[in-house]
């Protein structure tokens, strides 16, 4: 639209005041309009009228004060890629898949704030009661997970791109496990996610039933039934419809998570200070027998019989490795260099934050901490305790529906029966071809669908499964038993010991070099993978 005889240091006279450091600092019309006359605005199609000239101030107005504004700009992008990005991680094994990477995507910068909100969650309940069961040496237990599950997830983004390289290109961790050892060995991991994503949904049940009775004051029965009992079939009861709705809807939940977790971090910081806490140690879990139980509070600095549960429940917190493959393909090109760099400071800031939450906590209940620290602080401070308890609970059943699409999903991969007609799979791995690839079909359903096509055996499936999860929470009532077992079977495999068997069989696979100080490493870890599992689901078992 330039015209014909528009010169170059016309243009550059027309367009320097425009740009600074490559950036439009003005409406180019306002420019235009006030440089240029009448004929020359003609022949570009634009006119001097009032109006135009006031639309062009307008935009000359906007985009000035987008200057002025971008760091609080750039400070709200951040805060929401931490708050919706681990929502739509966990969801990104349901849609469809990009085979290349995206031109545009998040920083490595605020990746490195996604992590940290897949990581940090509902698991913070549990730490202080960890460190109740291990000790003040729980710390040492939270400092050396978190640099081992860092060190894991980056080993598992270092095989995905080893294949890459090799012309292998894989998409998840299935996908990964399919590739390097086989169909059967891709079927186990699968189970292993389905019984992670199940057992955490239980967990949040089993939270539910545990708290709410608390919260709303109930008495231990109502019209003859258990109070938890009766939480837990309402729990489920509201659940159940949200599971029914398509994936894509369920990204709006994500900022309640990080609000959640910020509610309960400061109301566990700030009320010991608020308010003394009681000398009396209340029985507000089932953990041990009443006759066992310290009338005061008490600290210890090792206790070798609860190591066990502290590892477990520590574990749970820091699982979601499935995601980080998901997280990784978010990244554009030129920012997928800086994978290990995101990784080292999302699991540094989770393990700070996950050390003072338990050290505060242990601190001020001691002997006396609650599996669910959330029953101590509405113990202690009913107002902050409440606001917490009320705050954890919406996020964690938000979650619940997370978590059973994902089972569903693969339960769904298993079996084409479980598919409506007008249905497939939401760019998950449904077919295992004879090389060990987890081979995709992608859907895309219709933006105005709110409901997932279900077929009636479908439909059956997910009812029995939220019934069965009824019935578990009711079977085993404690929250630190379920949460442990789930760290320190399926998180202790998915997190710790698969990662660096995977590595290796990469590096083996295309021939990259391994130097035997790094294979001695990874075996120790492998190792210490197992005989933390033995002793963590052990240890659950018996509480």
């Amino acid at each position: 639209r330039w015209p014909e005889n528009l010169t170059e240091p016309s243009m550059n006279w027309l367009m320097d005041p425009l740009l600074e450091d490559d950036h439009l600092l003005k409406s180019p019309d306002a420019i235009l309009a006030a440089r240029l006359s009448s004929g020359s605005l003609e022949k570009l199609g634009l006119s001097r009228s009032n109006t135009d000239l006031s639309g062009m101030r307008k935009r000359a107005r906007s985009s000035d004060l987008n200057q002025v504004f971008r760091p609080s700009v750039e400070i709200t992008r951040r805060w929401r890629a931490m708050a919706v990005t681990p929502t739509l991680a966990r969801l990104a094994p349901l849609l469809p898949r990009q085979d290349e990477p995206p031109s545009d995507g998040p920083t490595w910068q605020q990746l490195s704030l996604s992590i940290t909100g897949v990581l940090v969650g509902a698991g913070l309940l549990g730490l202080p009661y960890a460190l109740r069961q291990a000790g003040w040496a729980g710390l040492l237990i939270i400092a050396a997970t978190t640099m081992a599950t860092c060190q894991t997830a980056k080993m598992l983004v270092w095989a995905f791109t080893a294949l890459e390289r090799d012309g292998i290109v894989v998409s998840t961790y299935e996908d990964l496990v399919g590739a390097l050892a086989g169909p059967r060995s891709c079927a186990a991991m699968r189970f292993a996610m389905l019984f992670e994503c199940y057992g955490a949904m239980i967990c949040f049940v089993v939270l539910h039933a545990h708290s709410w009775p608390v919260v709303l004051n109930l008495p231990s029965s109502v019209m003859g039934l258990d109070s938890r009992y009766l939480v837990i079939i309402l729990v489920l009861a509201a659940a159940f419809p949200c599971a029914l709705l398509q994936p894509r809807h369920l990204s709006v939940f994500g900022p309640l998570g990080l609000l959640a977790t910020a509610v309960l971090f400061g109301a566990a910081i700030a009320t010991p200070f608020i308010s003394d806490v009681s000398a009396e140690c209340p029985n507000l879990d089932d953990s041990r027998p009443s006759s066992s139980q310290s009338p005061t509070i008490t600290h210890q600095a090792l206790n070798p019989a609860g190591i066990g549960m502290a590892i477990g429940i520590i574990l749970f917190c820091f699982s979601g490795h499935a995601t980080f493959p998901d997280l990784y393909h978010q990244l554009p090109a030129k920012e997928r260099p800086n994978f290990d760099q995101a990784a080292d400071r999302g699991f540094a800031i989770a393990g700070v934050l996950y050390a003072i939450f338990a050290s505060v906590g242990y601190r001020a209940y001691g002997s006396c901490a609650a599996d669910a620290i959330t029953l101590n602080l509405m113990q202690q401070s009913p107002v902050l305790g409440h606001i917490a308890a009320v705050a954890v609970l919406i996020s964690t059943f938000t979650i619940i529906p997370i978590q059973f699409f994902v089972v569903i999903r693969i339960l769904e991969d298993s079996n084409p029966l479980l598919r409506a007609p007008e249905s497939k799979t939401y760019g998950a791995p449904n077919v295992t071809d004879e090389r060990g690839f987890c081979n995709h079909t992608t859907f895309t359903p219709s933006c105005s669908q709110l409901l997932v096509p279900i077929a009636p055996l479908n439909f059956a499936v997910r009812l029995c499964l939220f019934l069965f999860a009824g019935f578990i929470a009711v079977a085993i009532p404690n929250f630190h038993v379920v949460v442990a077992l789930i760290g320190a079977f399926t998180t202790m495999i998915i997190s710790f010991i698969v990662p660096p068997i995977l590595h290796m069989r990469v590096c083996f696979k295309v021939g990259d070099s391994f130097p035997k100080h790094t294979a001695l490493f990874y075996l120790l870890l492998v190792c210490m993978g197992f005989v933390g599992m033995f002793v963590g689901v052990r240890n659950a078992l018996e509480g």
